[in-house]
C-alpha cells in the first residue's frame, strides 16, 4: 500500500468527474482558443485563379468578406491582424480630454475616413483599410486647450497605439 502513495494524479474515486479548478479552466480556454485559430488560418491560402485571364488571384471577390475591426481606447496597446481589403473602425471618446483623430504610419493600411475630435468634443473617428502585406501602427493623443495656453495647464495626457499587422494572399 505505501506504493500507492503518490502513485496517481487524482485521489478522487473513479468515474467520479474531476473538479475544474483555475489551471483547469486556463488551459481549457488557451486550448479553445488556440484550435479556433486554428480553424480560422485553414481558410488563409491562395484563393483560386479568377476566370478571366487578365484578373489576379488577389482582385477575385470572395463570398465571405472578413468582417470589419472596431477599436476604441480600451484598445490601447494591442495588435490586431488583419488581410488585404479589411477595414478597422476606430472611435475614441474622452469625458474630459478630446482625442485627435488617429493617424497611420506605414504603408499596410490607409485611412479612408476621419471626423471629430481635437479641437472639436465629438469622438474622434477614423476608418482605415488593410492595403498591403506589412505592418502599420495607428495612433493618438488626448489634448485639450488648456495645453497650448501661456502658462500650461498640468493636465496628463494620455497615448493610444494599436499596432496592425495586414497579411495576403502570397505571390
Amino acid at each position: 500500500m505505501a506504493d500507492d502513495v503518490g502513485a496517481g494524479p487524482s485521489l478522487e474515486p473513479p468515474g467520479r468527474p474531476r473538479r475544474l479548478t483555475p489551471v483547469r479552466a486556463l488551459v481549457f480556454v488557451i486550448a479553445v482558443v488556440w484550435a479556433a485559430c486554428a480553424v480560422a488560418a485553414c481558410g488563409t491560402g491562395r484563393q483560386a485563379p479568377a476566370s478571366h485571364p487578365g484578373a489576379s488571384a488577389a482582385s477575385t471577390a470572395t463570398p465571405r468578406a472578413r468582417a470589419p475591426v472596431s477599436l476604441t481606447a480600451a484598445s490601447n496597446g494591442t495588435t490586431v491582424r488583419l488581410f488585404r481589403g479589411q477595414s478597422v473602425s476606430v472611435v475614441l471618446r474622452s469625458t474630459t480630454l478630446s482625442w485627435h483623430v488617429p493617424a497611420a504610419t506605414g504603408k499596410a493600411v490607409r485611412r479612408t475616413s476621419a471626423s471629430g475630435g481635437y479641437p472639436g468634443h465629438q469622438p474622434a473617428r477614423a476608418r482605415f483599410r488593410a492595403t498591403r502585406p506589412g505592418r502599420a501602427v495607428l495612433t493618438s493623443v488626448n489634448d485639450t486647450a488648456c495645453l497650448h495656453a501661456q502658462p500650461p495647464c498640468a493636465v496628463a495626457q494620455q497615448s493610444w497605439r494599436v499596432v496592425v499587422f495586414v497579411t495576403g494572399p502570397h505571390s
